[in-house]
């Protein structure tokens, strides 16, 4: 119960960052877009490139640029560095005519174009966690009120390696069960970050009662209450 929070919450910290990183990229993309289509595009020449280390180590660089603009040459920093820059080489850079100094890098937009889609990619993780999860309860509900409630043999439990949070797989509890028209029919519960194992065998459970939808059979909720809630 504790880590099925702990996946909730995670879930709504990537929805609020993919929002506000969706957000602010959508404004910097705006902003970059406005200013190119008023701007003057020219060549910038690199005078330096700042490495510097941060506490948590990762680098980070500063490009130094300058340019001439209305008969006069101009000194800043540019917004965007990519492995392949070199100090002594050209640069494109868009300066606004009445203010040299307010200027921009070529790769500000697809900087801003990385921020919206990272974004984006955080709030579909995030909200569609959350969608599933809503999804999820509401069929489970159903399948307890209007599905057909059998015993199913416990088999065995496994690790779901199609799963991991931070580095850990989850368990889940695999039954069998023989439909009346001789039909075998396996059924698979949903994700346990705590080994199952010896719950069952301390409390000597053969069987886990199963909903099954008798019009879908694929659709069923398998019912672990006897280990979660002990």
């Amino acid at each position: 119960m504790k880590q099925k929070k702990a996946v909730m919450i995670l879930l709504v910290i990537f929805a609020i960052v993919g929002t506000i990183f969706a957000i602010l990229g959508g404004r910097l993309l705006q902003s970059a877009i406005k200013l190119q289509k008023t701007a003057i595009k020219t060549e910038a020449v690199i005078t330096d490139i700042e490495t510097e280390r941060e506490s948590d180590g990762d680098i980070t660089h500063t490009v130094y640029v300058e340019f001439d603009a209305n008969g006069e040459t101009y000194y800043g920093k540019s917004n965007f560095y990519h492995s392949g820059m070199h100090i002594g080489e050209k640069t494109t850079v868009y300066y606004n005519p009445k203010d040299p100094n307010h200027f921009t890098g070529s790769g500000n937009i697809f900087g801003s174009v990385m921020f919206v889609i990272i974004g984006s990619i955080f709030v579909a993780i995030g909200f569609g966690g959350l969608l599933n999860g809503v999804c999820k309860t509401n069929t489970k509900k159903k399948l307890r009120e209007n599905g057909e409630k059998i015993y199913a043999d416990f088999d065995h439990v496994e690790v779901n390696d199609m799963f991991e949070m931070n580095g850990k797989n989850p368990f889940v509890v695999i039954c069998q069960y023989i439909h009346p028209n001789g039909e075998n029919m396996e059924f698979k519960s949903e994700n346990l970050w705590e080994d199952p194992t010896e719950k069952i065998e301390q409390n000597d459970i053969k069987k886990f009662p199963v909903y099954v939808d008798l019009e879908n059979p694929k659709k069923y909720y398998l019912s672990l209450e006897e280990i979660t809630t002990k």
